[in-house]
């Protein structure tokens, strides 16, 4: 493995790991909505819910990043931009039952979708805000599906940190690079990142 690639796998693999069997409880045969799935965690996570022995249903944005997670292994692909209704999707990919396991690398913005899209006593949690910080949401909702809600911060534990390792030696995990750029390119990278043009993650070589 390069540098590069080794690079992308301690704060993607390690909480992914984490948010999935630490807050999520994710058991083998359950169905996992992975909200940016294109991303860094959340293409992380799509590999573990496949090594899992999970389903996984992959949300994103666009064309291209649906054909990127399907190229992954995702078991189904959602692009919210062309859908109306994700959480309708959801539920239409489910038979009506809603996911076991939502993993939210983007924000609150999306929760009273997330909530209808979660199957009764369901697992939604999260470690983005880059789409919203603030909620306005009914608990009527939360209570209705029984809803348990985690938060996810920090990249893990030393137990985590060996346990994906030891994968990662394996050969069974391995990230995905979208571009490397040297340091002195770093505001294009956050240009690319702002306007949603990485699939994947985006490395810096100093």
């Amino acid at each position: 493995m390069s540098f590069e690639q080794a690079a992308t796998i301690p704060a993607n693999f390690f909480t992914a790991w984490q948010m999935l069997f630490l807050r999520g409880s994710l058991q083998p045969g359950e169905t996992v909505l992975i909200a940016g799935a294109a991303g860094g965690v959340g293409s992380a996570a799509l590999e573990i819910v496949k090594l899992a022995g999970a389903r996984s249903i992959a949300a994103v944005g666009s064309e291209a990043k649906a054909a990127a997670v399907r190229d992954w292994g995702a078991d189904v692909v959602i692009d919210y931009s062309r859908s109306n209704d994700l959480a309708e999707a959801v539920l239409a990919a489910t038979d009506g039952e809603g996911a076991d396991v939502i993993i939210d690398t983007v924000g609150v913005d999306l929760w009273p979708v997330f909530i209808r899209a979660l199957r009764p006593s369901g697992r939604l949690v999260s470690c983005g805000f880059v789409a919203g910080r603030r909620l306005d949401i009914d608990i009527v909702d939360i209570i209705a599906r029984q809803a348990q809600i985690f938060g996810c911060g920090g990249s893990g534990s030393k137990p985590v940190a060996a346990r994906v390792m030891g994968l990662v030696n394996q050969g069974r995990l391995a990230g995905h690079v979208d571009r490397v750029l040297p340091l002195a390119e770093a505001a294009e990278a956050h240009r690319l990142i702002a306007d949603r043009k990485v699939i994947g993650k985006l490395v810096l070589t100093p």
